[in-house]
């Protein structure tokens, strides 16, 4: 895989998409937004996002089965609307979860990349369920655990016989713009992120992804993360980057975060 030559061609497919697909409904709300230059494409938008807007897309990585939400790291005034669409979709998955995965620092380089919605987790999760008519429901305690660079926090929610479990997980210390920090040297399986995508797969539930732009981060985990879930029918990865930045802008965004996921691919081949 030549990663300089294919990096240049999805660049320039972003530069296409970015000048020929709809961004409308973003472009209406600029304070809605955390980067001016990071549109969500229309065709992509959460059905509830276009009343509540919030910058997101639905990502299906090869037009397939898998469904992902990336998103932008919320700001204060819009965490009522991604709390109501991460309660949303834990109300429609057959596991009756949601993992909502969060790949930033709240400050990077001095600069804030993200605000904090953990210090109001239970409260803002109670707020929702009650907006989307799931009023009386109990909430537990938040569970905090921690293994590697990932922070693990699950509350498990009761109405009636009805239960459902919220997740968040915090992945530390991978700075914007680049891959992440962890070296793939050693057993590729106790890379962190293979190891999270791995225990994802176990417990189930949709997956709700953000770093700061909801896009560069976000973009090489869901890509990770599709190619482990599907690896026995040998995806692209070529590919399946291409098919996600027809659905949201900037989906791995810089050559640091291909090569890495290429040396992804590269490993475990040979580990087979």
């Amino acid at each position: 895989m030549d990663s300089r030559a294919d990096f240049a061609w999805l660049h320039a497919l972003d530069r296409e998409l970015i000048s020929s697909t709809p961004t409308r409904i973003g472009s209406e709300h600029p304070a809605d937004n955390r980067y001016g230059d990071v549109l969500p494409y229309d065709h992509t938008l959460p059905a509830s996002a276009v009343d509540r807007y919030i910058n997101a897309n639905v990502i299906k990585p090869l037009e397939g089965p898998s469904e992902y939400i990336a998103t932008q790291g919320p700001m204060p005034h819009t965490f009522d609307r991604f709390f109501d669409l991460a309660v949303e979709k834990m109300e429609q998955d057959p596991h009756r979860c949601v993992n909502v995965i969060m790949l930033t620092e709240l400050a990077d380089g001095g600069r804030r990349k993200a605000d904090d919605y953990l210090g109001h987790l239970r409260e803002l999760l109670q707020a929702s369920l009650e907006r989307n008519n799931l009023a009386g429901s109990t909430l537990s305690r938040v569970h905090l655990s921690q293994w590697d660079s990932v922070e693990v926090r699950e509350v498990e929610i009761t109405l009636g016989e009805q239960q459902w479990t919220f997740r968040h997980l915090w992945v530390r210390n991978w700075l914007d713009n680049e891959p992440p920090t962890s070296s793939i040297s050693g057993n590729i399986y106790d890379e962190p992120l293979i190891k999270l995508s791995m225990k994802l797969q176990i417990w189930g539930g949709y997956k709700m992804v953000h770093c700061s732009a909801g896009v560069g981060r976000t973009g090489t985990f869901i890509a990770l993360d599709y190619y482990l879930n599907h690896y026995d029918a040998y995806p692209d990865m070529f590919q399946v980057v291409a098919s996600m930045k027809r659905q949201r802008f900037l989906m791995v965004q810089t050559q640091g975060q291909l090569n890495w996921l290429y040396n992804i691919v590269y490993k475990l081949k040979q580990s087979v």
